[in-house]
């Protein structure tokens, strides 16, 4: 089993906050010898050319079975990891030029097998993301502000400190390399979407609940 990486936006080319459908989740490029200003420097030069591509972007409309659509018509969505999943959910795939999620609405995605299921989910998950994000305060109303240096500081800022911690069982280097699918399952087997504390079995479980706005920091949303 190869090792983890220490952060899998930092660690891969610029396709790596893009998914594509050929795009292996647990195969990570290893750059060995470099020092901490080298790889700082090429994180940089990452994220600036990810920002100007996703300002170059013009998305396109097409007709699948009679319906106007963002998508191509042969568009699913694959599988990938957490964090993968929050950059895509805001910045889409910019090198086949696919609208981001958070822009999609049901008429889009009628025609992918469980389109709109799969996409629900993706929503609530972000959903979890956003509450501990607006706690440590890098969250961003307006889906335009969005940037890929913008999501990963949201991610570096919530992911290992508030959802793996909260939701997973165990918080180890192992724990990045699990899908948004499977943390998405361990949301709601910890109640992480009861909307009342009477839902819940005590206040250990209803402070698992994003409807909860009290957070144990001491921070109301």
């Amino acid at each position: 089993m190869s090792a983890a990486p220490p952060s899998a936006l930092q660690e891969n080319e610029l396709d790596l906050y893009v998914f594509d459908d050929e795009e292996d989740m647990d195969t990570y490029i290893e750059r060995d010898g470099q020092t901490a200003g080298e790889r700082h420097q090429r994180n940089a030069d990452m994220q600036e050319r990810g920002e100007t591509a996703v300002k170059k972007r013009r998305f396109t409309v097409g007709l699948v079975k009679d319906t106007l659509t963002s998508l191509p018509p042969n568009f699913k969505f694959p599988p990938m990891i957490c964090e993968q999943l929050v950059t895509n959910w805001f910045c889409g795939n910019v090198s086949k030029n696919i609208i981001p999620p958070c822009r999609l609405n049901s008429k889009d995605i009628i025609n992918i097998k469980d389109g709109n299921p799969t996409r629900n989910k993706m929503a609530r998950f972000v959903k979890v993301v956003e509450k501990y994000g607006r706690a440590e305060i890098c969250w961003m109303d307006r889906k335009s502000e969005w940037s890929p240096a913008l999501v990963s500081k949201l991610w570096n800022s919530v992911g290992r400190k508030r959802i793996y911690a909260k939701y997973n069982n165990k918080n180890d280097s192992r724990v990045i390399s699990i899908t948004w699918k499977t943390m998405h399952n361990k949301m709601l087997k910890k109640v992480a979407f009861k909307k009342k504390r009477e839902m819940c079995r005590d206040d250990v479980m209803w402070d698992l609940s994003i409807y909860n706005h009290a957070l144990p920091s001491g921070v109301i949303l």
